[in-house]
């Protein structure tokens, strides 16, 4: 296996990755045709999960699928912040940009994306405008991006962090803190009205839903 940083994307805004390739002799007829694009939660969420999404990218990759994890636009080591404007836009079209860059690279003909949380929604929301996606893997995928957002609000409030020293928050009237991280009120917005039960087509030929045990 063979693994290494790398960008892609537009050159005024690139996007950072990091590359899982299979280590393999085979000739191109035997190689494997499929690839899978990870993709991370939003926030804190995605720092709790980035050593468990390195281990499942590196195990795709050692069972010979190349495997592409990557940060969405604004968010880690890619261009931007999380106060751009269109934030839910530019992050499905990170993942697409994904696939492109993981189908150039790897030379697979279609792929696999593997979502968790809002990750596996944007996922979903990507591939249902695609036709090169031949599975979808969601992992506790977000339903109800109007919950989520409660969610987070309850989460941030849980943590009690303290008023900053000068009594200015840096939050604009109407953004939402979530543990650090923002959403503004147009990303909130934007958020509601992405909602899984409104896809028009299936994401994808072969969807694996793993949600938790413990909810309905």
């Amino acid at each position: 296996m063979k693994e290494g940083p790398t960008f892609f994307g537009p050159k005024e805004r690139r996007l950072f990755g990091w590359l899982h390739a299979p280590t393999t002799g085979a000739p191109p007829e035997e190689r494997p045709r499929v690839g899978v694009v990870l993709c991370n939660p939003f926030g804190y969420e995605a720092l709790c999960t980035h050593r468990s999404l390195r281990h499942f990218a590196r195990a795709f990759a050692r069972a010979g699928l190349p495997a592409l994890r990557f940060d969405y636009d604004g968010t880690g080591d890619s261009a931007g912040s999380d106060r751009d404007p269109d934030r839910v836009r530019a992050w499905i079209d990170s993942i697409h940009e994904a696939i492109e860059f993981l189908k150039s690279e790897s030379g697979v003909a279609s792929v696999c994306c593997f979502g968790l949380r809002l990750g596996a929604t944007l996922a979903a929301a990507a591939a249902a405008d695609r036709t090169d996606c031949a599975g979808l893997i969601a992992v506790a995928p977000v339903v109800s991006p109007a919950l989520y957002l409660r969610e987070l609000a309850a989460l941030h409030a849980w943590i009690g962090l303290a008023p900053p020293p000068d009594g200015r928050s840096g939050v604009a009237e109407g953004d939402q803190e979530a543990a650090g991280f923002v959403i503004t009120a147009a990303t909130a917005e934007a958020l509601r009205r992405l909602d899984l039960m409104t896809l028009e087509r299936a994401p994808a030929p072969r969807v694996l839903v793993i949600e938790r045990a413990d909810r309905p």
